[in-house]
């Protein structure tokens, strides 16, 4: 006890006597760590580093801290202080921070905060439908790159993982290519989406999807060679005749000889699968499963999502429906 008053009254006397931040700083750190304590220092204290260092602090104390933490996010000059504060908030209370609170924060027009206030209020799993109406109204707005990052992983409502026949483990024969069908190279209907929530605003996915007033563009090709620079997500879409189901099928694949870089596909309106392995995806073939999906001796509707980073992007090489034997 007489070791902590000593270092709480050295403390003092450094701010008297002009110690340097660092010094400040360290008997800070080594002091009474107290919920009292610290209030003091962040009300006196007009060092900003010192004061987000006083709120880093209060998260070891618990939820004695809750009431201090979240008068700080609402009210403190600093929004540093806000920041931080919420982040400690979090770390105590997962996301159960208050309701209210985070809501303020997500309809605030601090970006950061916002940002934190999302990754709380959409952290819960599974999503209430609730929390997913939100985000998908949400990200029809949001201009901070970050948070419609979020908020598009977030109202991603699409899976399936259905394995490759090579893949699976109730195959243990050889497989190989049957027969293949080209898809067309022209004629694709095209979209950017910059705002990266078309599938939301149009569900642009969906077979009967009228995308005739989108722009026409080929595929084999980037999307830079044909007049877009740009770097984000675009959409492809194209009716394509099948024909009849031959004699062997053991299944059937959509093979992608290369997508710049990421891709996730939808055909006859369901989802097919995704091929998202980063950056490094952009020249690496790859196939997904269609057997149950593809209509056999019909058109079928075909529509592709894709996202690049840097550089060219697009659908620049082939793609082929399989028939696997």
């Amino acid at each position: 006890m007489k070791f902590t008053c000593f270092i709480i009254a050295l403390s003092a006397a450094a701010v008297v006597f002009g110690a340097s931040l660092s010094e400040k700083r360290e008997a800070l750190l080594q002091g009474e760590h107290s919920v009292s304590q610290l209030q003091k220092v962040l009300a006196s204290e007009k060092d900003p580093i010192m004061r987000r260092t006083a709120v880093r602090l209060l998260g070891e104390c618990g939820q004695d801290a809750v009431s201090l933490l979240s008068d700080l996010v609402r009210d403190d000059k600093d929004p540093l202080v806000r920041n931080n504060a919420l982040l400690v908030l979090w770390q105590i209370c997962g996301t159960d921070v208050d309701a209210a609170l985070v809501m303020d924060c997500l309809h605030g027009e601090d970006s950061n905060l916002c940002m934190v206030a999302a990754s709380i209020y959409f952290g819960e799993k599974p999503l209430s439908q609730e929390r997913m109406y939100l985000a998908q109204d949400m990200l029809k707005t949001a201009k901070d790159p970050q948070l419609r990052t979020l908020l598009s992983q977030v109202t991603w409502d699409f899976h399936r993982n259905v394995p490759l026949l090579k893949d699976r483990p109730d195959w243990d024969h050889d497989v190989v290519v049957y027969k293949e069908y080209p898809l067309p190279l022209e004629g694709w209907a095209f979209r950017l989406d910059p705002n990266t929530n078309l599938h939301l605003v149009e569900r642009c996915y969906e077979a009967d999807y009228d995308d005739s007033t989108w722009k026409k563009i080929s595929i084999g090709k980037t999307w830079e060679e044909q007049g877009y620079k740009y770097d984000g997500i675009a959409w492809y879409r194209i009716t394509f005749d099948v024909p009849e189901k031959p004699d062997v099928c053991n299944a059937v694949e959509l093979h992608f000889d290369s997508v710049d870089e990421s891709a996730c596909v939808w055909l006859n309106g369901k989802y097919v699968g995704e091929h998202n392995i980063g950056t490094v995806g952009w020249d690496v073939p790859f196939s997904l499963d269609v057997t149950d999906l593809v209509r056999w001796g019909e058109p079928n509707q075909i529509t592709v999502r894709v996202q690049d980073l840097a550089y060219a992007g697009g659908i620049y090489r082939p793609i082929q429906l399989q028939i696997m034997k």
